[in-house]
């Protein structure tokens, strides 16, 4: 999921031309987005909003809120079409455990598959930064976790000015757990709010895709195709990817434990890199043989 295309699930005229911004998956928002009067009205348009997109085939994701009104969001939104949960200002693996039994639940009672809808974890606050390996471990429907930098930013004190190097370790912590656990890490080095500045939400995105993300968050629709290039694998690298494993593989047939190609030796773990790029690129995780 290179790019995710946040808008608030009660202005109509976003949700109709949502799947029309080439995002790879859209979320709906019911926290932060929506102001509190019209949050009522947001949670009862909700599922209709989701089979709207759903049906131009586009990945909905819901952002709902976490609090009082969390399961009433939650009764609101689970349907088929639903492609998962964005659990915001997530801080303890309690809150995890507990917002999967209550989509167990709500699934069963909905007719689907128990575990068919993902979590998706938004950290925004120092305590969640704090537990983030655990976060990260607490469920199996977890598929990702995105840092809540404009949250983070008031929560730490500091200006955006400041983000890129207050966030450095909040990020890279964040990417670390993701990768222990085999979920995605997306985000960004930097704010997602200031959408005309596009040249800097890009450097934000390049910078946080050097330290391992997999993908973003954005607010508005130019920021879409700044995601989806950044996160697009160039032609370059997969000429790479193939030529390794094509020269790995060969070596392995004739014995070789490691083979040189284009004076770099490459052994198994630039081969299991290489086979993990490739099959990024046609979704999911690789094997790891031979």
């Amino acid at each position: 999921m290179r790019s995710l295309l946040m808008m608030p699930a009660n202005v109509t005229k976003f949700v109709q031309k949502a799947h029309l911004y080439g995002a790879d998956a859209v979320m709906l928002d019911l926290e932060d987005a929506v102001s509190p009067n019209q949050k009522p009205q947001a949670r009862a348009g909700a599922r209709e909003a989701i089979q709207l997109i759903s049906s131009n085939s586009c990945p909905v994701y819901v952002r709902v809120n976490n609090d009082s009104s969390l399961e009433a969001d939650l009764q609101a939104v689970v349907c088929p079409e639903l492609r998962g949960v964005v659990l915001p200002k997530v801080e303890d693996a309690g809150c995890v455990v507990r917002v999967s039994a209550l989509l167990d639940d709500l699934e069963a009672k909905a007719g689907m598959a128990v575990g068919a809808l993902s979590l998706i974890l938004l950290v925004e606050t120092p305590r969640g930064v704090l537990h983030m390996e655990e976060l990260a471990g607490a469920s199996s429907r977890t598929e990702a976790m995105m840092l809540g930098t404009e949250d983070l930013c008031r929560e730490y004190g500091i200006d955006r000015p400041a983000m890129e190097k207050a966030f450095l370790f909040p990020l890279s912590h964040m990417i670390l757990c993701c990768k222990a656990w085999r979920i995605a890490p997306l985000g960004l080095l930097g704010s997602v709010a200031e959408f005309q500045n596009l040249p800097a939400f890009r450097r934000s995105a390049e910078e946080a895709k050097l330290l391992g993300c997999e993908g973003g968050f954005c607010i508005h629709p130019k920021q879409v195709s700044v995601l989806n290039s950044v996160y697009s694998d160039t032609g370059e690298n997969m000429d790479w990817a193939r030529g390794v494993v094509s020269a790995y593989e060969e070596g392995i047939r004739r014995g070789a434990g490691a083979v040189s190609l284009h004076g770099t030796m490459i052994d198994r773990p630039i081969y299991l890199r290489a086979k993990r790029l490739l099959s990024q690129s046609e979704g999911g995780f690789p094997p790891d043989s031979p």
